[in-house]
């Protein structure tokens, strides 16, 4: 059953990569990164949005089992989420650093 859930983005994957790998050839790698994380930046607020709205319906509800599932899901993305700030932040963080360090040789 996992399998059949991952395997569109595998799919998508398998189309994608030779157009971002000439776009890579073609703009560099800078732009397509501030372009993938803009569109996870939309795709986690508007996520985050319907979890939101998810996990009160879920509440109101007054079943238990409803109310589980969704306050699971949206702690698991919440932890995904902050994981990809870090990821970010300390990306940022070790660019920086770099920079500085060919500035002082």
């Amino acid at each position: 059953m996992s399998g059949l859930v991952m395997m569109p983005s595998g799919i998508a994957m398998g189309i994608l990569n030779p157009v971002a790998g000439k776009l890579y050839d073609r703009i560099g790698g800078r732009p397509l990164a501030l372009l993938g994380f803009a569109i996870m930046t939309f795709e986690a607020v508007l996520l985050v949005t319907i979890m939101n709205t998810h996990t009160a319906a879920a509440m109101r509800t007054g079943v238990p089992e409803a109310a589980a599932s969704a306050i699971g899901v949206q702690a698991s993305f919440s932890t995904v989420a902050i994981v990809c700030a870090v990821c970010l932040v300390a990306s940022l963080f070790v660019r920086d650093r770099g920079r500085r360090l060919g500035q002082q040789r």
